[in-house]
């Protein structure tokens, strides 16, 4: 076998290694990488999710209010957790309107009142532990 041959298998199965492990993974506009299947297993509570800022894990609780702000700047729906707003001890799920359309139906009715695990990077805004939500997939049903 030649050594072009040989060079451009190494190549080829390089790139194929590289595939297999990025694949997985869908990038967003904002350049955050998701999974592709949410990772439900070794969920937190929400009353925990203070203590894991920064992390990409599931968060599990009760929503206990909600909000769709069709009039705040880019239209976002709050799904808390654990308390409602505008207690500084809850969780907070977030999705912003460019994302709505993926669901079946609105989020502020469909979730409120229900038991789910939300799967995500945890951060911290305004004192408040949140999780962006981009898509369903993210969002598990108990």
């Amino acid at each position: 076998m030649s050594r072009n041959k040989l060079a451009a298998i190494i190549v080829i199965c390089t790139i194929a290694i590289i595939a297999a492990i990025v694949v997985p993974r869908l990038i967003d506009t904002t350049g955050t990488a998701h999974d592709v299947e949410a990772d439900f297993t070794d969920a937190i509570s929400c009353h925990e999710a203070k203590d894991h800022i920064g992390e990409r894990t599931a968060v599990y609780g009760t929503v206990v209010s909600t909000k769709y702000a069709s009039e705040s700047n880019g239209k976002p729906t709050f799904l808390n957790m654990g308390y409602a707003h505008p207690n500084p001890d809850r969780f907070t799920v977030v999705i912003w309107e460019e994302n709505r359309g993926k669901f079946p139906q609105p989020p502020e009715d469909y979730y409120n009142g229900k038991t789910i695990y939300v799967s995500g990077l945890i951060v911290l805004y305004n004192g408040v532990p949140e999780i962006e939500v981009t898509s369903p997939s993210q969002i598990l049903e108990e």
